[in-house]
């Protein structure tokens, strides 16, 4: 299961934030991807929302 406290993070308003998160994740997923699969949706709404372009590429790493 994904931690709840990522999961919030993904969440905040500050595109920052959600950057720190996606990074970290990202890192966390190489050992054990399918504890994040249930974090999908919200990694969908980031792709078609965020323009950060370093964000997008992590979320497709992923």
């Amino acid at each position: 299961p994904a931690f709840p406290r990522l999961r919030e993070k993904l969440e905040d308003p500050d595109p920052g934030v959600q950057a720190a998160a996606v990074n970290v994740i990202c890192e966390l997923a190489r050992r054990n991807p399918k504890n994040y699969l249930p974090l999908a949706p919200i990694f969908f709404r980031l792709m078609t929302t965020s323009a950060n372009n370093w964000v997008l590429i992590k979320i497709i790493k992923l």
